[in-house]
C-alpha cells in the first residue's frame, strides 16, 4: 500500500519470523499466513498504549512547571557528562557480535545478512525474557535496516523492521525510539496523518537525553513539513543553548531551526545561526547533506546568501556568547557536540538520505 497511507496505524505490518518477508496482520493478532513462504504465524494482541518514561525524582514534584524546569536540568547535566559508550540508546560503534553487519549500507550482501541477524536477535531476546542486551541487539539491527532501506530510497521497506523491534521490545526508551523512526518514515512517506499517530505514542516529555533529542528532532522535522515554524523553535529552541540535545543531534537541530527562521522571514536571525555552524563543519560535506533535502530546503536559501556576501562570523556574536557571560552553554562546548554529531553521522554514511 503506497497511496500515501501506507504508514497508517490501522494496519500492522511485521516480519515473517521465517523467510522475513513483510506480513500484514490484524492488530487483534491470531494466526497469520505468509504469502511468500506460507509460514503460519500465532500474533498476540497488538500494544498500542502510549510510552510512558518515569523518573521518580520528577514524578514527586506536584507542580508541571516546576517539574519541567526540573527534568530539563537534569538533560542539561546529561549533556555535560554525556558518555556514548556506555549510554544502551546511543547509536555509536558495532555491538559486539554484530562485526559481520559492519558492511557499507549498498552492499550487495547486507539485506540477507541484516535479515537473518535481525530474527536470529528477535529468537534470542524472545528466548532470554527481554534481557537488555539482546533488547540493544534487536534495536541496533532495526536501525541498520532502516537506514539501509532509507538510503536505497524504500521507507516502506523499513515498516516491517521498525513496528516489528517495537514489539518485541519491552524496554520504554526503546520502544519510544522505534515509534519514532516510524513516525519519521511515514514523514518521508508524506503520511503526515500516520507521522503524527505514531508521534503520539511517544513519551513528549522522557527524562533521558538522548529520548528527548529524538523526540525533538521527529516532532520539528514533522512540523516543518506542516509549515507549523514556531513549534520548530518551541523544539528546538530559538538560539543555541535553549535546549540541551544528545552531541549527534547537534547540527541536525541548529538546521531545522535556521529554516524555521528564515520561513518566519527572520533571515538575519537563519544567517547567523547557519553562519555559526559553517565554521564548524567542512562545507563539502555539509552541501551534501543539504543537497536534495526536502525538509531543509530553505537552508540551501541562507547559505547562498551568505556566500554572496552576506556572511556573519561567530565573532560578532552577541555578548552571550562572550567567555564568562551567562546564559546558553558557549559555542566551544557545541562547536565539540557539532563534530562528534557530524562524526556519527559519517559514520552511518546517511546524513544526505536521512535529512529528506
Amino acid at each position: 500500500m503506497r497511496d500515501g497511507k501506507s504508514f497508517s496505524t490501522d494496519l500492522r505490518v511485521l516480519i515473517c519470523r521465517l523467510c522475513g518477508a513483510p506480513l500484514t496482520a490484524s492488530r487483534e493478532g491470531g494466526e497469520t499466513t505468509c504469502d511468500y513462504c506460507g509460514a503460519v504465524s500465532v500474533l498476540s494482541r497488538c500494544r498500542d498504549e502510549r510510552v510512558r518514561i518515569t523518573d521518580p525524582t520528577l514524578q514527586g514534584e506536584p507542580d508541571p512547571e516546576k517539574r519541567e524546569r526540573l527534568r530539563m536540568a537534569s538533560l542539561e547535566r546529561q549533556m555535560e557528562t554525556y558518555d556514548e559508550e556506555k549510554n544502551p540508546y546511543a547509536y555509536y560503534g558495532t555491538p559486539s557480535g554484530l562485526e559481520h553487519l559492519d558492511l557499507e549500507y549498498m552492499d550487495p550482501t547486507l539485506p540477507a545478512i541484516a535479515s537473518e541477524a535481525f530474527r536470529k536477535a528477535i529468537a534470542d531476546c524472545e528466548e532470554s525474557g527481554g534481557e537488555l542486551n539482546d533488547q540493544r541487539l534487536v534495536f541496533w539491527i532495526a536501525l541498520k535496516l532502516k537506514n539501509m532501506w532509507v538510503i536505497r530510497d524504500r521507507p516502506h521497506d523499513a515498516r516491517p523492521v521498525i513496528e516489528t523491534a517495537s514489539e518485541v521490545l519491552t524496554d520504554p526508551g526503546y520502544r519510544q525510539l522505534m515509534f519514532c523512526k516510524m513516525a519519521d518514515l511515514a514523514r518521508k512517506a508524506d503520511d503526515l496523518e500516520a507521522a503524527r499517530a505514531w508521534l503520539a505514542r511517544c513519551d513528549p516529555r522522557p527524562p533521558l537525553l538522548d529520548l528527548d533529542s529524538d523526540y525533538r528532532t521527529t516532532a520539528a522535522a514533522i512540523a516543518i513539513r506542516q509549515g507549523k515554524w514556531s513549534r520548530v523553535l518551541e523544539l528546538v529552541g530559538r538560539e543555541r543553548g535553549d535546549v540541551p540535545f544528545e552531541p549527534s543531534s547537534v547540527a541536525l537541530l541548529q538546521l531545522q531551526r535556521v529554516e524555521a527562521l528564515e520561513n518566519l522571514g527572520e533571515g538575519e536571525a537563519a544567517e547567523r545561526e547557519l553562519g555559526w555552524l559553517l565554521d564548524a563543519l567542512d562545507h563539502d560535506f555539509l552541501a551534501r547533506w543539504l543537497d536534495g533535502s526536502k525538509m531543509l530546503a530553505s537552508c540551501k536559501s541562507v547559505w547562498d546568501r551568505i556566500e554572496r556576501g552576506g556572511r556573519v562570523s561567530t565573532s560578532n556574536m552577541e555578548h552571550r556568547d562572550a567567555p564568562g557571560a551567562s546564559g546558553p552553554a558557549p559555542d566551544r562546548r557545541m562547536a565539540v557536540y557539532v563534530v562528534i554529531g557530524i562524526l556519527v553521522v559519517l559514520c552511518i554514511a546517511a546524513a544526505a538520505y536521512l535529512l529528506t
